[in-house]
């Protein structure tokens, strides 16, 4: 890639879109990125030196989609409004070229009404004047069939014509054909003049803020009419509009130029100058081959310069790392510069497309944004059932619940929140930075807390805080269809900080009344995904172990923050306590919201929000989960419910295959009318159906026991006639970020963390060459054991076999890190790098979870058996020996009686048993789990 940025800045042009063809691409290796510029590349390869890259300018209005060709690999280019680019890469390796041909001619057939058509790529057919190969007149005489013609006959790889550039086009175009020694292959450059393409409306630019004139203006200013108002609305628009009006007049806007050039900073000009003189040696070679004296000068010459160019870069970027040592935010930016792993999220314009103009497209996006969650409530028929009289649910309401209080906030809370803040964060449509809130918190917290205390007291929360920017994700799928995005809602600093306050109290006030329902897991202090995901495999083993037939059903609502009934909500809210000027607050903030679509340059008008609560915003979490609560609560037969936020898992049990299917269904039309009753919508067709069994033999084979979502007017689980919609069976579920199978050998998880970790080798032996050891092994920590270490005690416990591929990848990527040789041995490669193995990460994590649960006991400690200090849980099948519950103690136990880590605090319990799984090798750690078992 180096060579490649050296090669550009050497043209002394930018191109719009540069095609890379024969690109080595292959699934663990990152991508190189250009700044300023947007990467695609193709996934259907068809060896391992196949791939094509193609880089397009970030605001360049295009699409770039891979188009499925026989005996090649084709990306294609479409820009707007009638031009469309063809990268092609055909391996030489295809004798026969009537596939590739046939192929070509039905996808030209497809876009024959494009006036503007280039073809280009190394095609591996010699199209020169006077050329032997017999594939050439048929495919030339193909493309002009389709008024494709090429645009050069010159020689690009030695004395053949490879790479082509055939266009058919109405407006002007000139072709370069530029030597370099990048590769074997010459670069084709084109030029196509769209005379009659308007220029895209978003330029670069940057906004420079005067970040110590603008802290001065505000300290200096007089905010007494704030202090003096008793309208909460009132002091928080004039606050937000002296401020704006503040970083308004600080800002200056600088336009960048598009001509800019893609220059490293490590490019000099006497490395410029350097690969002139290689590209020239090299051309004077090619013109008399036979001269070794100027052969060996070319080569001795060749290998010097690409020497000082890797040299020159590792330099730089060691320097660049050393600099920032004690900065970790900049070192990890570097970190993700020098090894392309960083995540650019390219901005959403192409859903400006989708209209006639960018202006009646974003009005449009944003309309459906706003009014998605009434749209799906109004498809909700709620029809009355069998069970709808008899839905046994724990329900919420309570009149003899203590009611909410809220009390006034000090300056001193207020400073603690805004301590707490990100300084990098998006600024809301106000434009006001968080650092610049930061900075002068002594003077705004005052303001702030008189504007918090009105609106507690008065039961208003400002309108000038409801305002929210909307930044539309992409999730997956075609990128001009606007329900694969994710709407992100932008607030405002002030909005974030008054929020912050309130939901503090809320959740203090739930906390307290023991409220929210303990199978909800998200968004709560002491809960996580790790133990929804313990909890329910724990419980799933235990109900195998009893000889219980267990099926789950993993429920995915469709749009489920956007869906939330307020009527509703402020109902629910009322039923747990939140009355009188408390809600009145909650009522009047969810009331009269109001969002606008930015995308690029372009802003739609405001729109008002009548349904769901604002994703992004910190309430929003927290009065969902009020929400749903009930959904948690319901109370279904031989059913233990797991829910994270709207990931919902329900497991069903009982005695027989048919009974489990039975609950099952009988279960999912409760859910589901609950779900019908509070305007949430299942998504039939994503929910997914696992049998779990302790064999694949103890599971029904294929659809033997279908379970049905039963939408008919009986809606009668007994009904066999029934042909309603069967949900999907699947063997392996991602829930949560694990994939859960339906024996829980963990095989298909493993496999998947495996391929993880392989994919950082890149990032690796690219940081070896540049970064210290301590900084490699702060990586290693911060990218690699962080992924080992989730929900490590619930798979860390499988089996050897399947483990062992695991602990394979782990020592790929550190032999990568330190240099070490392929045969490198085990334990001086663990030792070397003073970390532990997979199976040790697990060893410790369950130990210390034991030793956390324990109660110290004196007449425990003194006993003279140290290995008996946890009590085993009784079981019936060795398959429930792999679980948490049964391996935590048996475990603790074994090592305790060891090392006699009981006694000690937790600080020196982790101390000391980190300090003994070091010197303990593999087997060492294997035997253990073969004495338990």
């Amino acid at each position: 890639m180096a060579e490649f940025e050296i090669f550009l800045s050497r043209l002394g042009f930018c191109c719009d879109i540069y095609i890379l063809t024969e690109s080595w691409i292959n699934k663990t290796t990152n991508l190189p990125t250009l700044s300023g510029y947007n990467i695609n590349y193709s996934r259907n390869n068809n060896n391992q030196n196949d791939g094509i890259v193609v880089y397009t300018k970030d605001n360049l209005s295009c699409d770039v989609d891979e188009i499925l060709i026989s005996d090649a690999t084709c990306l294609m280019v479409k820009l707007d409004p009638d031009t469309v680019i063809f990268g092609i890469y055909r391996p030489p390796s295809y004798r026969n070229v009537n596939n590739f041909l046939d192929s070509l001619n039905d996808i030209l057939k497809l876009y024959s009404k494009y006036p503007n058509i280039i073809i280009m790529g190394d095609i591996n057919i010699d199209i020169k004047t006077n050329s032997v190969d017999s594939k050439a007149p048929d495919y030339l005489n193909l493309l002009a069939g389709h008024g494709i013609l090429p645009s050069h006959e010159y020689p690009t790889r030695g004395n053949n014509c490879l790479d082509h550039a055939l266009i058919k086009a109405k407006y002007p175009t000139n072709t370069i054909i530029i030597t370099s020694s990048i590769t074997d292959h010459y670069s084709v450059v084109v030029e196509l003049n769209l005379i009659k393409t308007p220029k895209p409306k978003y330029k670069s630019v940057i906004h420079k803020l005067n970040h110590d004139k603008l802290v001065s203006d505000i300290e200096t200013f007089n905010f007494d009419d704030i202090l003096c108002s008793m309208d909460a609305n009132w002091a928080a628009n004039r606050l937000v509009g002296v401020l704006s009006n503040f970083v308004t007049t600080n800002t200056t806007t600088i336009t960048v130029t598009r001509r800019t050039r893609c220059i490293k900073p490590w490019i000099t000009p006497g490395l410029i100058r350097c690969t002139k003189n290689r590209d020239k040696l090299h051309l004077k070679l090619k013109k008399d081959p036979t001269n070794t004296i100027l052969k060996i000068t070319y080569t001795r010459y060749k290998n010097f310069c690409n020497d000082l160019i890797k040299r020159i870069k590792r330099s730089y970027e060691h320097d660049q790392l050393k600099k920032c040592s004690k900065n970790p935010k900049k070192t990890w930016r570097l970190i993700k510069t020098f090894t392309n792993s960083q995540n650019n999220k390219q901005p959403a314009i192409d859903l400006l497309k989708i209209k006639e103009t960018p202006e009646t497209s974003i009005e449009y996006v944003n309309h459906y944004f706003a009014d998605v969650g009434k749209t799906l409530a109004a498809k909700i028929t709620s029809t009355p059932n069998d069970y709808q009289t008899n839905i046994p649910v724990n329900k919420l309401t309570n009149t003899t619940v203590n009611s909410m209080y809220m009390s006034e906030v000090t300056d001193q809370d207020i400073l603690n929140v805004i301590n707490n803040l990100k300084s990098d964060c998006t600024t809301g449509w106000d434009n006001i930075p968080t650092n610049i809130i930061k900075s002068t918190k002594k003077t705004i917290a005052p303001l702030l807390t008189h504007i918090v205390n009105l609106s507690i007291n008065s039961g208003v929360f400002p309108q000038a805080f409801k305002i929210a920017i909307v930044h539309p994700i992409y999730k997956h799928g075609d990128k001009n269809c606007i329900s694969n995005y994710r709407p992100i809602s932008i607030l405002t600093v002030f909005a974030k900080i008054l929020e912050k306050i309130i939901n503090k109290k809320l959740l203090s006030y739930l906390d307290k009344e023991n409220i929210l329902s303990a199978n909800q897991y998200g968004f709560r202090t002491g809960k996580s995904t790790k133990d929804a995901v313990s909890d329910l495999y724990e419980f799933v083993g235990a109900q195998l172990d009893k000889k219980f037939k267990c099926t789950g059903v993993f429920l995915d609502l469709a749009k489920a923050f956007d869906t939330v009934s307020i009527p509703t909500l402020l109902s629910k809210l009322e039923s747990i306590g939140i009355r009188g000027t408390v809600h009145k607050l909650f009522t009047d903030y969810l009331s009269n919201r109001t969002q606008k679509i930015k995308l690029g340059d372009y802003y739609s008008s405001e729109a008002n929000i009548s349904y769901g609560v604002p994703q992004g915003s910190v309430l929003g979490p927290t009065l969902f989960l009020i929400y749903i609560n009930e959904l948690c609560n319901l109370n279904l037969p031989n059913c233990k419910i797991f829910t994270y936020a709207d990931d919902t898992a329900l497991v069903f049990y009982d005695k027989s295959w048919e009974e489990a299917t039975k609950r099952a269904e009988m279960g999912l039309v409760i859910a589901s009318q609950w779900m019908c009753n509070n305007s949430l919508t299942l998504n039939v067709s994503k929910t997914k159906v696992v049998n779990f069994g302790i064999t694949k033999r103890s599971i029904p084979r294929g659809c033997e026991y279908p379970i049905r979502f039963h939408s008919c007017s009986s809606r009668s689980v007994h009904n066999s006639t029934c042909t309603c919609m069967c949900l999907t069976e699947t063997e392996t579920i991602n829930y949560l970020g694990i994939q859960l199978d339906n024996i829980l050998s963990w095989k298909a998880h493993i496999n998947l963390l495996s391929k993880r970790i392989r994919k950082l080798i890149y990032i690796f032996k690219t940081l070896r060459n540049i970064a210290e050891l301590k900084l490699l092994k702060s990586v290693y920590f911060a990218l690699a054991q962080s992924i080992l270490l989730y929900c490590i005690t619930s798979w860390g416990g499988t089996c050897k076999t399947h483990m062992i591929k695991l602990e394979r990848a782990q020592r790929a990527l550190l032999k990568v890190m330190t240099f070490r040789p392929f045969r490198y041995p085990t334990k001086d490669l663990y030792a070397n790098c003073e970390v532990l193995t997979v199976r040790q990460l697990f060893v410790k994590e369950t130990i210390l979870s034991q030793h956390s649960k324990l109660v110290f006991s004196e007449e425990i400690a003194s006993a003279r058996r140290k290995d008996k200090v946890c009590s085993l849980p009784p079981f019936k099948t060795s398959f429930a020996q792999r679980f948490q519950f049964y391996l935590g103690p048996s475990l603790y136990n074994k090592i305790n009686a060891i090392i006699n880590i009981y006694p000690l605090n937790f600080k020196k319990c982790k101390e000391k048993l980190i300090n003994w799984l070091k010197v303990q090798n593999y087997h060492d750690i294997e035997n253990m789990f073969k004495l338990i078992k």
